[in-house]
């Protein structure tokens, strides 16, 4: 996995981050003076959790997740905070296609099986104006397009398009407003 940077206007420097071999979509996200990747390691199964401050030298990198099962399609969105970055993490497994939820809240991770068995492509991440996390997906298998959300600690699924043969997907959540864009 390699970095491609460059800072006030000098040259592009190439790193090597991890020696691994990728296995899902990679998001990077800058917050505060601090670059945050996400990334799967086919090799060893793990969802890595990589940082470095900017102009640094050093990437710090953890695993994310312990259920050590591969990561095809994954999504993540930062929830800024006084004093701290909320992240949450949204994917699937490859051998068992449960969707799964990690975040790490006021520095912890934790993890979830928010459905089992659901097959799901393309996912995306939101905030809605609660800032509370809105998942849209395909479950493919049965060609849901569905989205999810908790009501009172709970996940409620909701099937916005029941017989989507969807090939791309996009959401953006605006206040209490959902738009998806997709293939159909």
């Amino acid at each position: 996995l390699m970095d491609q940077s460059i800072e006030g206007g000098q040259t592009w420097t190439t790193e090597e981050v991890l020696d691994v071999q990728a296995g899902s979509p990679i998001e990077l996200s800058l917050i505060g003076d601090t670059l945050f990747l996400l990334t799967h390691n086919a090799r060893n199964s793990q969802l890595l959790w990589s940082k470095k401050e900017l102009g640094g030298t050093e990437w710090t990198i953890s695993p994310v997740n312990t259920l050590e099962e591969r990561a095809e399609s994954f999504q993540s969105v930062v929830n800024r905070k006084p004093q701290r970055d909320d992240i949450y993490a949204v994917y699937n497994e490859e051998n068992s296609q449960n969707l799964l939820f990690a975040s790490r809240v006021s520095g912890v991770w934790e993890e979830e099986v928010i459905r089992e068995n659901e097959s799901p492509a393309y996912i995306q991440t939101g905030l809605n104006q609660e800032e509370e996390l809105v998942i849209a997906y395909l479950a493919e298998e049965r060609e849901e397009l569905t989205v999810t959300f908790q009501e009172n600690d709970e996940w409620v699924f909701q099937v916005v398009d029941g017989q989507a043969l969807v090939r791309d997907l996009d959401m953006v959540v605006i206040a209490d407003s959902i738009h998806l864009t997709y293939y159909d």
